[in-house]
């Protein structure tokens, strides 16, 4: 009755190219815990890679629904319209990610796919979108790139100086944790690297410190589920 259990099984799957397995695995994570968006989002990304964008973009948008901040969802229903062949339609769900995004790291890689994809594709995007959506309102404005800025299509730079100052929030966070680590006051650790993990989740090193709290405290469920995630995130951990 753990779906921690079942996604980490899920990921072991995926790794050994046993999709079908990881499928199940999923679903059945689901099934334990509807309003968590992880096993919609390792679905999508099995459909993916099987060349399923359809089904794929089924299990984002359900991601999304649970939980309508996760950049996670928004990036993953970009790169499923950018395998169908609408960059249009994944611009505006980059544009969504980057509002939700708590450092700009999350959506570069699919940023950079996207511009790779925009030349061939774009007018066709755009009429698409027009189309289908004509009455559709307008996605919040995002100030244009500065030159200096590394080329990506123009929503990319739109809160680096915001995500700059995440991202530093989140590693004081994260080092005042592994302070009370090594003091022994788990607790306090917990909530420090907590607070670092909300504003960078994609940083491997406070989940493995937020890991080792739960460790000692003997809450050994959530130290597996922290220690999979950072081995997720960082494969070396």
């Amino acid at each position: 009755r753990n779906p921690d259990s079942y996604l980490l099984r899920a990921r072991l799957y995926q790794q050994r190219g046993e999709q079908q397995s990881a499928v199940k695995d999923y679903t059945s994570a689901a099934a334990l815990a509807p309003n968590s968006e992880k096993s919609y989002l390792g679905r999508a990304i099995v459909f993916q890679a099987d060349g399923q964008p359809q089904r794929a973009l089924e299990d984002c948008e359900q991601a999304v629904r649970v939980n309508p901040n996760s950049s996670a969802g928004y990036l993953c229903r970009a790169e499923a319209y950018i395998k169908m062949n609408a960059p249009g339609r994944a611009v505006e769900e980059v544009n969504r990610a980057l509002v939700t995004a708590q450092t700009l790291n999350q959506p570069m890689p699919l940023l950079n796919e996207l511009a790779r994809s925009m030349p061939a594709a774009e007018t066709e995007g755009q009429k698409e979108v027009a189309k289908d959506r004509p009455e559709a309102a307008p996605v919040a404005a995002i100030p244009q790139p500065t030159p200096a800025v590394v080329p990506l299509p123009p929503p990319a730079v739109a809160r680096a100086v915001t995500n700059a100052e995440a991202s530093s929030d989140a590693k004081r966070f994260h080092q005042l944790g592994r302070e009370q680590n090594n003091q022994q006051k788990f607790e306090q650790a917990l909530s420090l690297l907590s607070r670092a993990i909300e504003l960078d989740p994609w940083m491997a090193s406070a989940y493995n410190a937020r890991g080792y709290a739960y460790l000692r405290l003997a809450n050994f469920d959530r130290a597996q589920a922290d220690f999979s995630e950072a081995i997720r995130l960082q494969p070396n951990y």
